[in-house]
Order: C-alpha cells, then structure tokens, then sequence
C-alpha cells in the first residue's frame, strides 16, 4: 500500500512538470516564448545602419562645419584701391608727392605764366582706371597714377620741344612726346604703356624741313616712321591716323584755388 502511494505521488509530480514546460509560468514563460528570429535581427540592425548612414549624410549636407562655410578674405588688387581718393588728397594739400604738396610744386605755374594748374582724368594706361593729369602750359602734362596704393608718376612733359599730351589711334591711348613749336621740324613720339607703367608699344614720326624757306614741310622734305624714310603723302596718313585727346573729352579734376593765393 505504502508503495502505491510513492508511485502515485511519482506520477503527479511528473505531470505537474509536464504541464508547467508546456505552458509556462510567470517570468520563465516570457523568457522562454521572447524568443528573437536571428534573421530578424539581423536584418533590424542592416535597416538601422543605413538609416543612420543617411542621417549623417544629411546632417553633414544641412549643417557644415565653420571650416567649410568661412570665408576667405580676398586681398585687395590695384583696381579696388580708391584711386580717386588718393588724387583728391594730393590736389587738396593732403597728401606731399617726392616731399612737395601740390600748390608747391605748381606754383611756378602762378608765378611764371599767372595761372592756376588745371587737372583732368582720363585713362591713359588702358587699365580701366582714370590717372591724373596735370596742365603745366608749355609743358604739356604732368601724369600721375596709383600703383599698390602709392602715388607715382608716369610721365611728364620736359620742356617746349618735349611737350607731354595724349593721343588716341587704331584703338589705343597713348602718352604722346612733341615738338610742333619749333621751326624747321615737327616730331611726335606715342607711348603705350599698360597697367604696370611697363612701355609695350612705341611709334615715332617726325617731319624734318631745315632748309625750308616758308617754314613749312613739302615732298622734298625728310619723313620718318620709326626711323624709316616714308614719303610725306604717308606721313600725313600717319599724322591723320593719330589724333591728339581734347581736354573736352576727359573728366575734370576739381582744385581749391584758394591753395595758390
């Protein structure tokens, strides 16, 4: 009897083991039927990388570093430097060139031939930017131009049979040197100069008429272009090709006269 009742106790027991792995109980339940497909997860964490892989992309694309988005401070060429400027302050008193201010240098001007200097703009260099001419009567003019923000000057006229004067011809502006005042010659020399004050072109004409009794040039007179012998009938083209710049035709530069009382 006492045998029967240990296999009976045997058999509930087994039972009872039977049920609770088959439908579970409480946390052990969960943990045994929270089982993850590996397929599944593996293929979360795939989408999940390239979800993140887009999301830095865009943010990289939306918000550059400030390495990317500074900007660069671009250093100032001749053309953006105010020339302008810096001729007003020499016409006004304000600004001294080789150690002189301008109602010194230009008051001979007074002085000599009762006159104040005229000054007008105009480009002479081809650069797009104005220089500064200075009327100095017999001399032609004084031509100033601003290189790496200093004031320096290009060219000038050097006496009556040197007169500095401004000539345009076939699409170019030249700095012309001539000698039209002086009997028995006529002599032009035009100079193209570029943005450096560095000389690219250079033409020369000249009528030579010494032994003219009138005073005047005719065919039996010497002709020149570059120093090579031309009749007059080209020198007169030449003449007609290159024409002198009204003072008309350029912009005029404003000085306080009361600089020179």
């Amino acid at each position: 009897m006492k045998n029967r009742v240990i296999i009976k106790s045997l058999v509930l027991a087994i039972s009872l083991s039977a049920v609770l792995i088959t439908y579970g109980c409480g946390d052990a339940a969960k943990d045994t039927t929270d089982t993850t497909d590996p397929q599944a997860t593996t293929e979360s964490n795939e989408t999940s990388d390239t979800d993140n892989t887009e999301d830095a992309a865009l943010e990289t694309t939306e918000a550059p570093t400030a390495e990317a988005t500074e900007e660069v401070p671009e250093e100032t060429s001749d053309t953006e430097v105010d020339t302008g400027a810096i001729y007003q302050q020499f016409l006004n008193d304000e600004l001294e060139y080789d150690g002189e201010l301008f109602s010194a240098k230009y008051s001979y001007l007074l002085e000599d031939f009762e006159m104040i200097p005229a000054g007008y703009y105009y480009d002479v260099d081809e650069d797009g930017v104005d220089e500064l001419l200075i009327a100095t009567f017999y001399y032609g003019f004084d031509i100033y131009d601003v290189r790496d923000g200093e004031l320096v000057l290009l060219d000038y006229g050097d006496g009556t049979s040197d007169t500095c004067s401004v000539f345009y011809g076939e699409g170019h502006t030249y700095v012309a040197h001539s000698d039209f005042l002086h009997s028995g010659r006529q002599t032009l020399t035009l100079i193209r100069y570029d943005e450096n004050g560095d000389v690219v072109e250079m033409i020369s004409l000249a009528a030579i008429y010494e032994d003219s009794e009138t005073d005047t040039y005719d065919e039996n007179s010497q002709f020149s272009y570059n120093e090579n012998a031309i009749t007059m009938e080209e020198y007169e083209d030449y003449m007609l090709l290159y024409q002198a710049v009204d003072v008309d035709d350029m912009t005029k530069a404003e000085i306080d006269e009361s600089l020179f009382e």
